[in-house]
């Protein structure tokens, strides 16, 4: 191939097949076949935008600033974590704490808030196993 040639194909590319040149009616018509074979495979939502929604609105009443976020896209992403098998009083805490109302930030703040607890009730189980041996001495 020519670099002219690869010009126009990089140009082509770039412009969204706006313009053609002289690539010709082949391109076209491979490009037109490649698009209409695109076939989508969704998994069916195993929560209904009920509990999602009801999730939701007990966060949104108690939220003191209002998020920026819409309030679509925040049931979206309660309606992930309801998938993800998180509790709807986690949801509501981690949402009242996180930074941005993104799907990697609040998992972040769920999976912490997980460890923390973890921590917690590790450290109080050493604590009660250690005044018990105390004790029995």
């Amino acid at each position: 191939m020519s670099t002219r040639k690869n010009a126009l194909i990089v140009s082509a590319k770039r412009n969204g097949f706006r313009r053609w040149g002289w690539l010709g009616w082949r391109y076209r018509i491979l490009w037109q076949r490649t698009m209409t074979e695109i076939e989508l495979h969704l998994k069916t939502p195993t929560v209904s935008i009920e509990d999602a929604t009801l999730v939701v609105d007990a966060f949104w009443g108690e939220a003191d600033p209002k998020p920026i976020t819409p309030y679509n896209q925040v049931r979206g992403l309660v309606r992930r974590c309801l998938e993800a098998n998180y509790q709807p009083d986690e949801i509501i805490n981690a949402l009242h704490h996180t930074d941005a109302y993104t799907l990697s930030a609040l998992e972040f703040t769920l999976r912490s808030a997980r460890r923390k607890t973890r921590t917690n009730l590790a450290g109080t189980t050493e604590r009660i196993l250690m005044m018990r041996a105390q004790r029995d001495r």
